[in-house]
């Protein structure tokens, strides 16, 4: 029971500081690290796998959805109802002078 660990009856003197934290070394050479790490020996490094072809468009016409059309044509419409909207404000207001 006495070997057990209590907090409270820790002591640093106890303790091989040595064998936790190694000494350092009083002059050491700071190298940096190489530009490219060393290839394995023996590997051969292999070419990679060429991309498949893309299709080739023309310059006079790029690709497009449907969806800018849409989105147009959906303008179109609300503006056209916007337009007989206020053609009809007009004739009513027109009338009554």
């Amino acid at each position: 029971m006495s070997d057990e660990y209590k907090p409270d009856s820790w002591d640093p003197a106890d303790e091989d500081w040595e064998q936790l934290f190694p000494s350092t070394e009083a002059k050491g050479e700071l190298n940096p690290p190489p530009n490219k790490p060393p290839t394995a020996v023996g590997s051969e490094a292999s070419e990679p796998e060429p991309r498949p072809p893309r299709p080739e468009r023309g310059w006079g016409s790029p690709r497009r959805s449907n969806v800018p059309r849409a989105v147009a044509e959906a303008v179109d419409a609300v503006l056209d109802i916007l337009d007989s909207i206020g053609d009809t404000v007009r004739a009513w207001g027109t009338r009554g002078a």
